[in-house]
């Protein structure tokens, strides 16, 4: 390698450096802003589509729609595609994102009426304070 070659890497590992530095301060302004977006809104965001719903707020995350899905006859296998799957609803911690529970649509029917999605998102939420927040409060 030329004395050239060697002072051209050299820049351009340099220049690599300072887009990484550069990335990395986005990363943190967009987490500052969207934190003090949270903070202002008591810690809680929340969003919804045609076919899915989900709020984070200080420790937990919740979701319900396609992305998660349970099937009776295969268990959690969310790769099985059968036509017996139906959509969950998950509560998660939100710095870890590790899975707290699951409810399957058919547990979130209230009087055997569906509703739409954000219904099955609060009565997710609903049943999640009941059974594991208040359960735990009270054991």
């Amino acid at each position: 390698m030329t004395k050239a070659e060697k002072e051209e890497q050299k820049q351009m590992t340099a220049r690599l450096e300072e887009l990484a530095q550069l990335a990395d301060s986005e990363r943190r302004i967009k987490r500052r802003a969207k934190e003090k977006r949270l903070k202002k809104d008591g810690g809680v965001d929340s969003y919804s589509a045609g076919d899915y719903a989900g709020m984070t707020c200080d420790n937990y995350m919740f979701y319900y729609g396609y992305e998660h899905t349970l099937c009776p006859a295969h268990g959690y296998d969310e790769a099985c595609g059968c036509d017996e799957s139906e959509w969950c609803f998950v509560a998660s911690e939100r710095d870890t994102g590790d899975e707290i529970c699951r409810m399957p649509s058919s547990d979130l029917v209230v009087d055997g009426r569906d509703g739409d999605i954000r219904h099955a998102l609060l009565r997710g939420i609903g049943r999640f304070i009941n059974e594991w927040l208040v359960g735990r409060m009270m054991a």
